[in-house]
């Protein structure tokens, strides 16, 4: 419920200005399960009008945004995504302590990532990412994230921290950190 009150508060109430008119649908899956799935629309700057996706562990979230720029014109909702596999390969942090785990990349998650947080507990998470999430300048000063292109790229090295070992509430942050856009 944070999640979804924090993402429609960007879209309602963004930081720059709104030029465009926009549809966003956030869809945030744990374990292959759908968990979150919710549309907005609203006037946005044209740098939130990205579509793209953040996996990291179970966890994968996706973000389409549909935006327009005459009047009205954003009546139709975003489309969900339709991801495959794409045959790119990062590293994650799967177990405390040990970031050697794989994922397998899917639609247009290009880039591997390595991201150090900082809430209550600092974590490290490692995965794929969409290269337009990586080049968007969203995340907050408590997130350091740097971005690669080739496979395992991010590392195996460092030791990470399990979502599993987080607070519900660092890891509701965690999300919305990574899909606030």
């Amino acid at each position: 419920m944070h999640l979804y009150t924090l993402i429609i508060g960007i879209v309602l109430f963004p930081q720059a200005e709104a030029d465009q008119c926009g549809a966003l649908r956030l869809i945030s899956y744990h374990e292959n399960s759908k968990a979150i799935d919710t549309m907005a629309k609203s006037c946005m700057p044209s740098q939130e009008c990205i579509r793209g996706s953040v996996t990291f562990g179970p966890v994968k979230t996706v973000l389409m945004t549909e935006c327009c720029s005459s009047d009205l014109c954003n009546e139709n909702n975003a489309p969900a995504s339709k991801a495959k596999p794409n045959g790119k390969e990062c590293f994650s942090c799967d177990v405390p302590g040990d970031c050697s785990g794989t994922l397998n990349c899917e639609g247009d998650e290009d880039h591997c990532f390595k991201a150090s947080v900082t809430v209550e507990n600092n974590a490290t998470i490692k995965g794929c990412i969409s290269r337009s999430v990586c080049g968007n300048e969203i995340f907050p000063s408590s997130v350091a994230i740097s971005c690669c292109e080739g496979n395992y790229c991010n590392g195996a090295d460092g030791a990470g921290v399990s979502l599993l070992l987080l607070p519900l509430s660092d890891v509701k942050l965690l999300i919305f950190v990574l899909t606030a856009m």
